[in-house]
């Protein structure tokens, strides 16, 4: 469900809604992986403006490994299961902890979750 903008995902529109107190928020890879040797000095930039921004970039934050079991975000899935008589479905929600970002930038784009 990834590769679509919000509004372009007709078949996910019960799935991965985001609670009252959430919001869906897509990671951007090209900020990310950004640092101080980017051609354009957009990080530099950025990181004048946000000290808190980690010096060789996001990607670099000690987060990920110094509180790898803490949850930020969650994905939720409605599943069809072809029982007989009648179809029914299993509401799924998986949270997602700073661990899975590393792996989650690395080896997808676009991917989205509900903070």
């Amino acid at each position: 469900e990834d590769l679509f903008p919000d509004d372009e995902e007709p078949w996910w529109e019960e799935s991965d809604k985001p609670a009252d107190n959430e919001r869906k928020v897509m990671f951007d890879h090209s900020v990310f992986f950004e640092d101080s040797g980017s051609k354009d000095g957009e990080f530099v930039h950025r990181r004048s403006q946000n000290q808190l921004i980690p010096q060789h970039g996001y990607y670099s934050s000690s987060c990920f490994t110094r509180f790898p079991e803490d949850t930020f975000g969650k994905k939720r899935y409605v599943l069809k299961k072809p029982d007989d008589p009648v179809e029914s479905i299993a509401r799924v929600e998986m949270n997602v902890r700073l661990k899975h970002v590393l792996p989650l930038m690395r080896y997808t784009s676009d991917f989205k979750a509900c903070v």
